[in-house]
């Protein structure tokens, strides 16, 4: 038969490795969080440097539209 004292500190033991494993959880999700966070703010950076690299980046002014490369064999079938 277990005594007080062992019943006691099973209880604690079992006790300290729940809020452990609490505190190792909440630390996994704020490191998540914090990586989504970085992702985030570089989504939004490049959602607001798009246009100013569409600016800078001069398209050569074509005559007619374009659609598919084709390749030269379909274009002598059709």
């Amino acid at each position: 038969m277990k005594s007080i004292l062992e019943k006691t500190t099973a209880t604690f033991a079992g006790a300290i490795v729940v809020l452990v494993g609490c505190v190792m959880a909440g630390l996994g999700f704020t490191v998540i969080a914090f990586l989504a966070m970085f992702a985030l703010a570089a989504y939004g950076l490049a959602l607001i440097a798009a246009p100013f690299l569409a600016m800078a980046q001069k398209q050569p002014e074509q005559s007619e539209p374009q659609d598919i490369n084709m390749p030269s064999d379909a274009q002598t079938a059709a």
